[in-house]
């Protein structure tokens, strides 16, 4: 690629900031994100020349698999506790780099640069369009039927995932009442009755409650939906 950045998917100032300075120095640049959602947001529309995770900080195994559907860039995940069945999951997830974290980024530069050279092939092959939606510590990829609350995934029916999905669209708008079952880009809710709807809403609001104790679908009176983060809920923001 023509302009050489890695994607950091680091939870540590100091530590971001030291790799970051020395990969600069060889030409490299960062993009960093603090948590594994924004990470698959950025993997799934942008190529990088690889993709590094501090595993002491990020929790990247319930994802992983996603992760790896979405980008053929290498990932490589670092660690302060390496283990030999940890390496193995790892691998079996789609990490193509596993090893301890090293105080010498010299000997880390030599690690990733000969498994660079490896899988540059593989990286240059062009991967779909997969679209990931993010909002608050929600993430959903639709194609895959895939949902998760922070680190556990949720099973949703089709109707749900719909719902979840254009409220993810809307990013905290209100959806009125009408919209959902009129207006909808998704056939199968289109001539749904209000009562359906309601009960789709209603079990969908609850599957998310029961994995993260908040309610994130907020309900404006004879108005319609709209969705809650939670960082802004806990700060009065509204």
């Amino acid at each position: 690629m023509s302009i050489m950045v890695y994607l950091a998917i680091e939870g540590d100032d100091a530590i971001h900031e030291r790799e970051s300075a020395f990969w600069l120095s060889k030409g490299i640049s960062a993009i960093r994100v603090k948590s594994l959602n924004e990470g698959i947001e950025k993997a799934s529309t942008a190529q990088f020349l690889y993709i590094g995770i501090n595993a002491d900080n990020i929790n990247y195994k319930p994802k992983m698999k996603l992760l790896r559907d979405v980008t053929n860039a290498p990932i490589f995940i670092a660690t302060s506790t390496y283990s030999r069945e940890e390496h193995v999951e790892a691998s079996s997830l789609g990490a193509d780099l596993f090893g301890e974290i090293n105080d010498n980024p010299a000997d880390n530069y030599k690690a990733v640069t000969e498994k660079l050279n490896q899988l540059r092939d593989r990286a240059r092959q062009p991967k779909p369009l997969i679209i990931i939606r993010t909002f608050s510590d929600i993430l959903i990829a639709p194609v895959y039927h895939k949902a998760f609350i922070g680190d556990t995934e949720i099973t949703l029916t089709k109707n749900e995932m719909d719902i979840l999905d254009y409220l993810m669209i809307s990013q905290g708008a209100i959806l009125h009442h009408g919209q959902i079952g009129r207006d909808t880009p998704y056939n199968e809710l289109n001539g749904l009755s209000s009562d359906n709807i309601y009960s789709a809403i209603k079990r969908l609001r609850k599957k998310m409650k029961d994995v993260s104790q908040f309610d994130y679908i907020e309900t404006i009176k004879d108005v319609g939906y709209r969705l809650v983060a939670r960082k802004d809920k806990e700060n009065g923001r509204l």
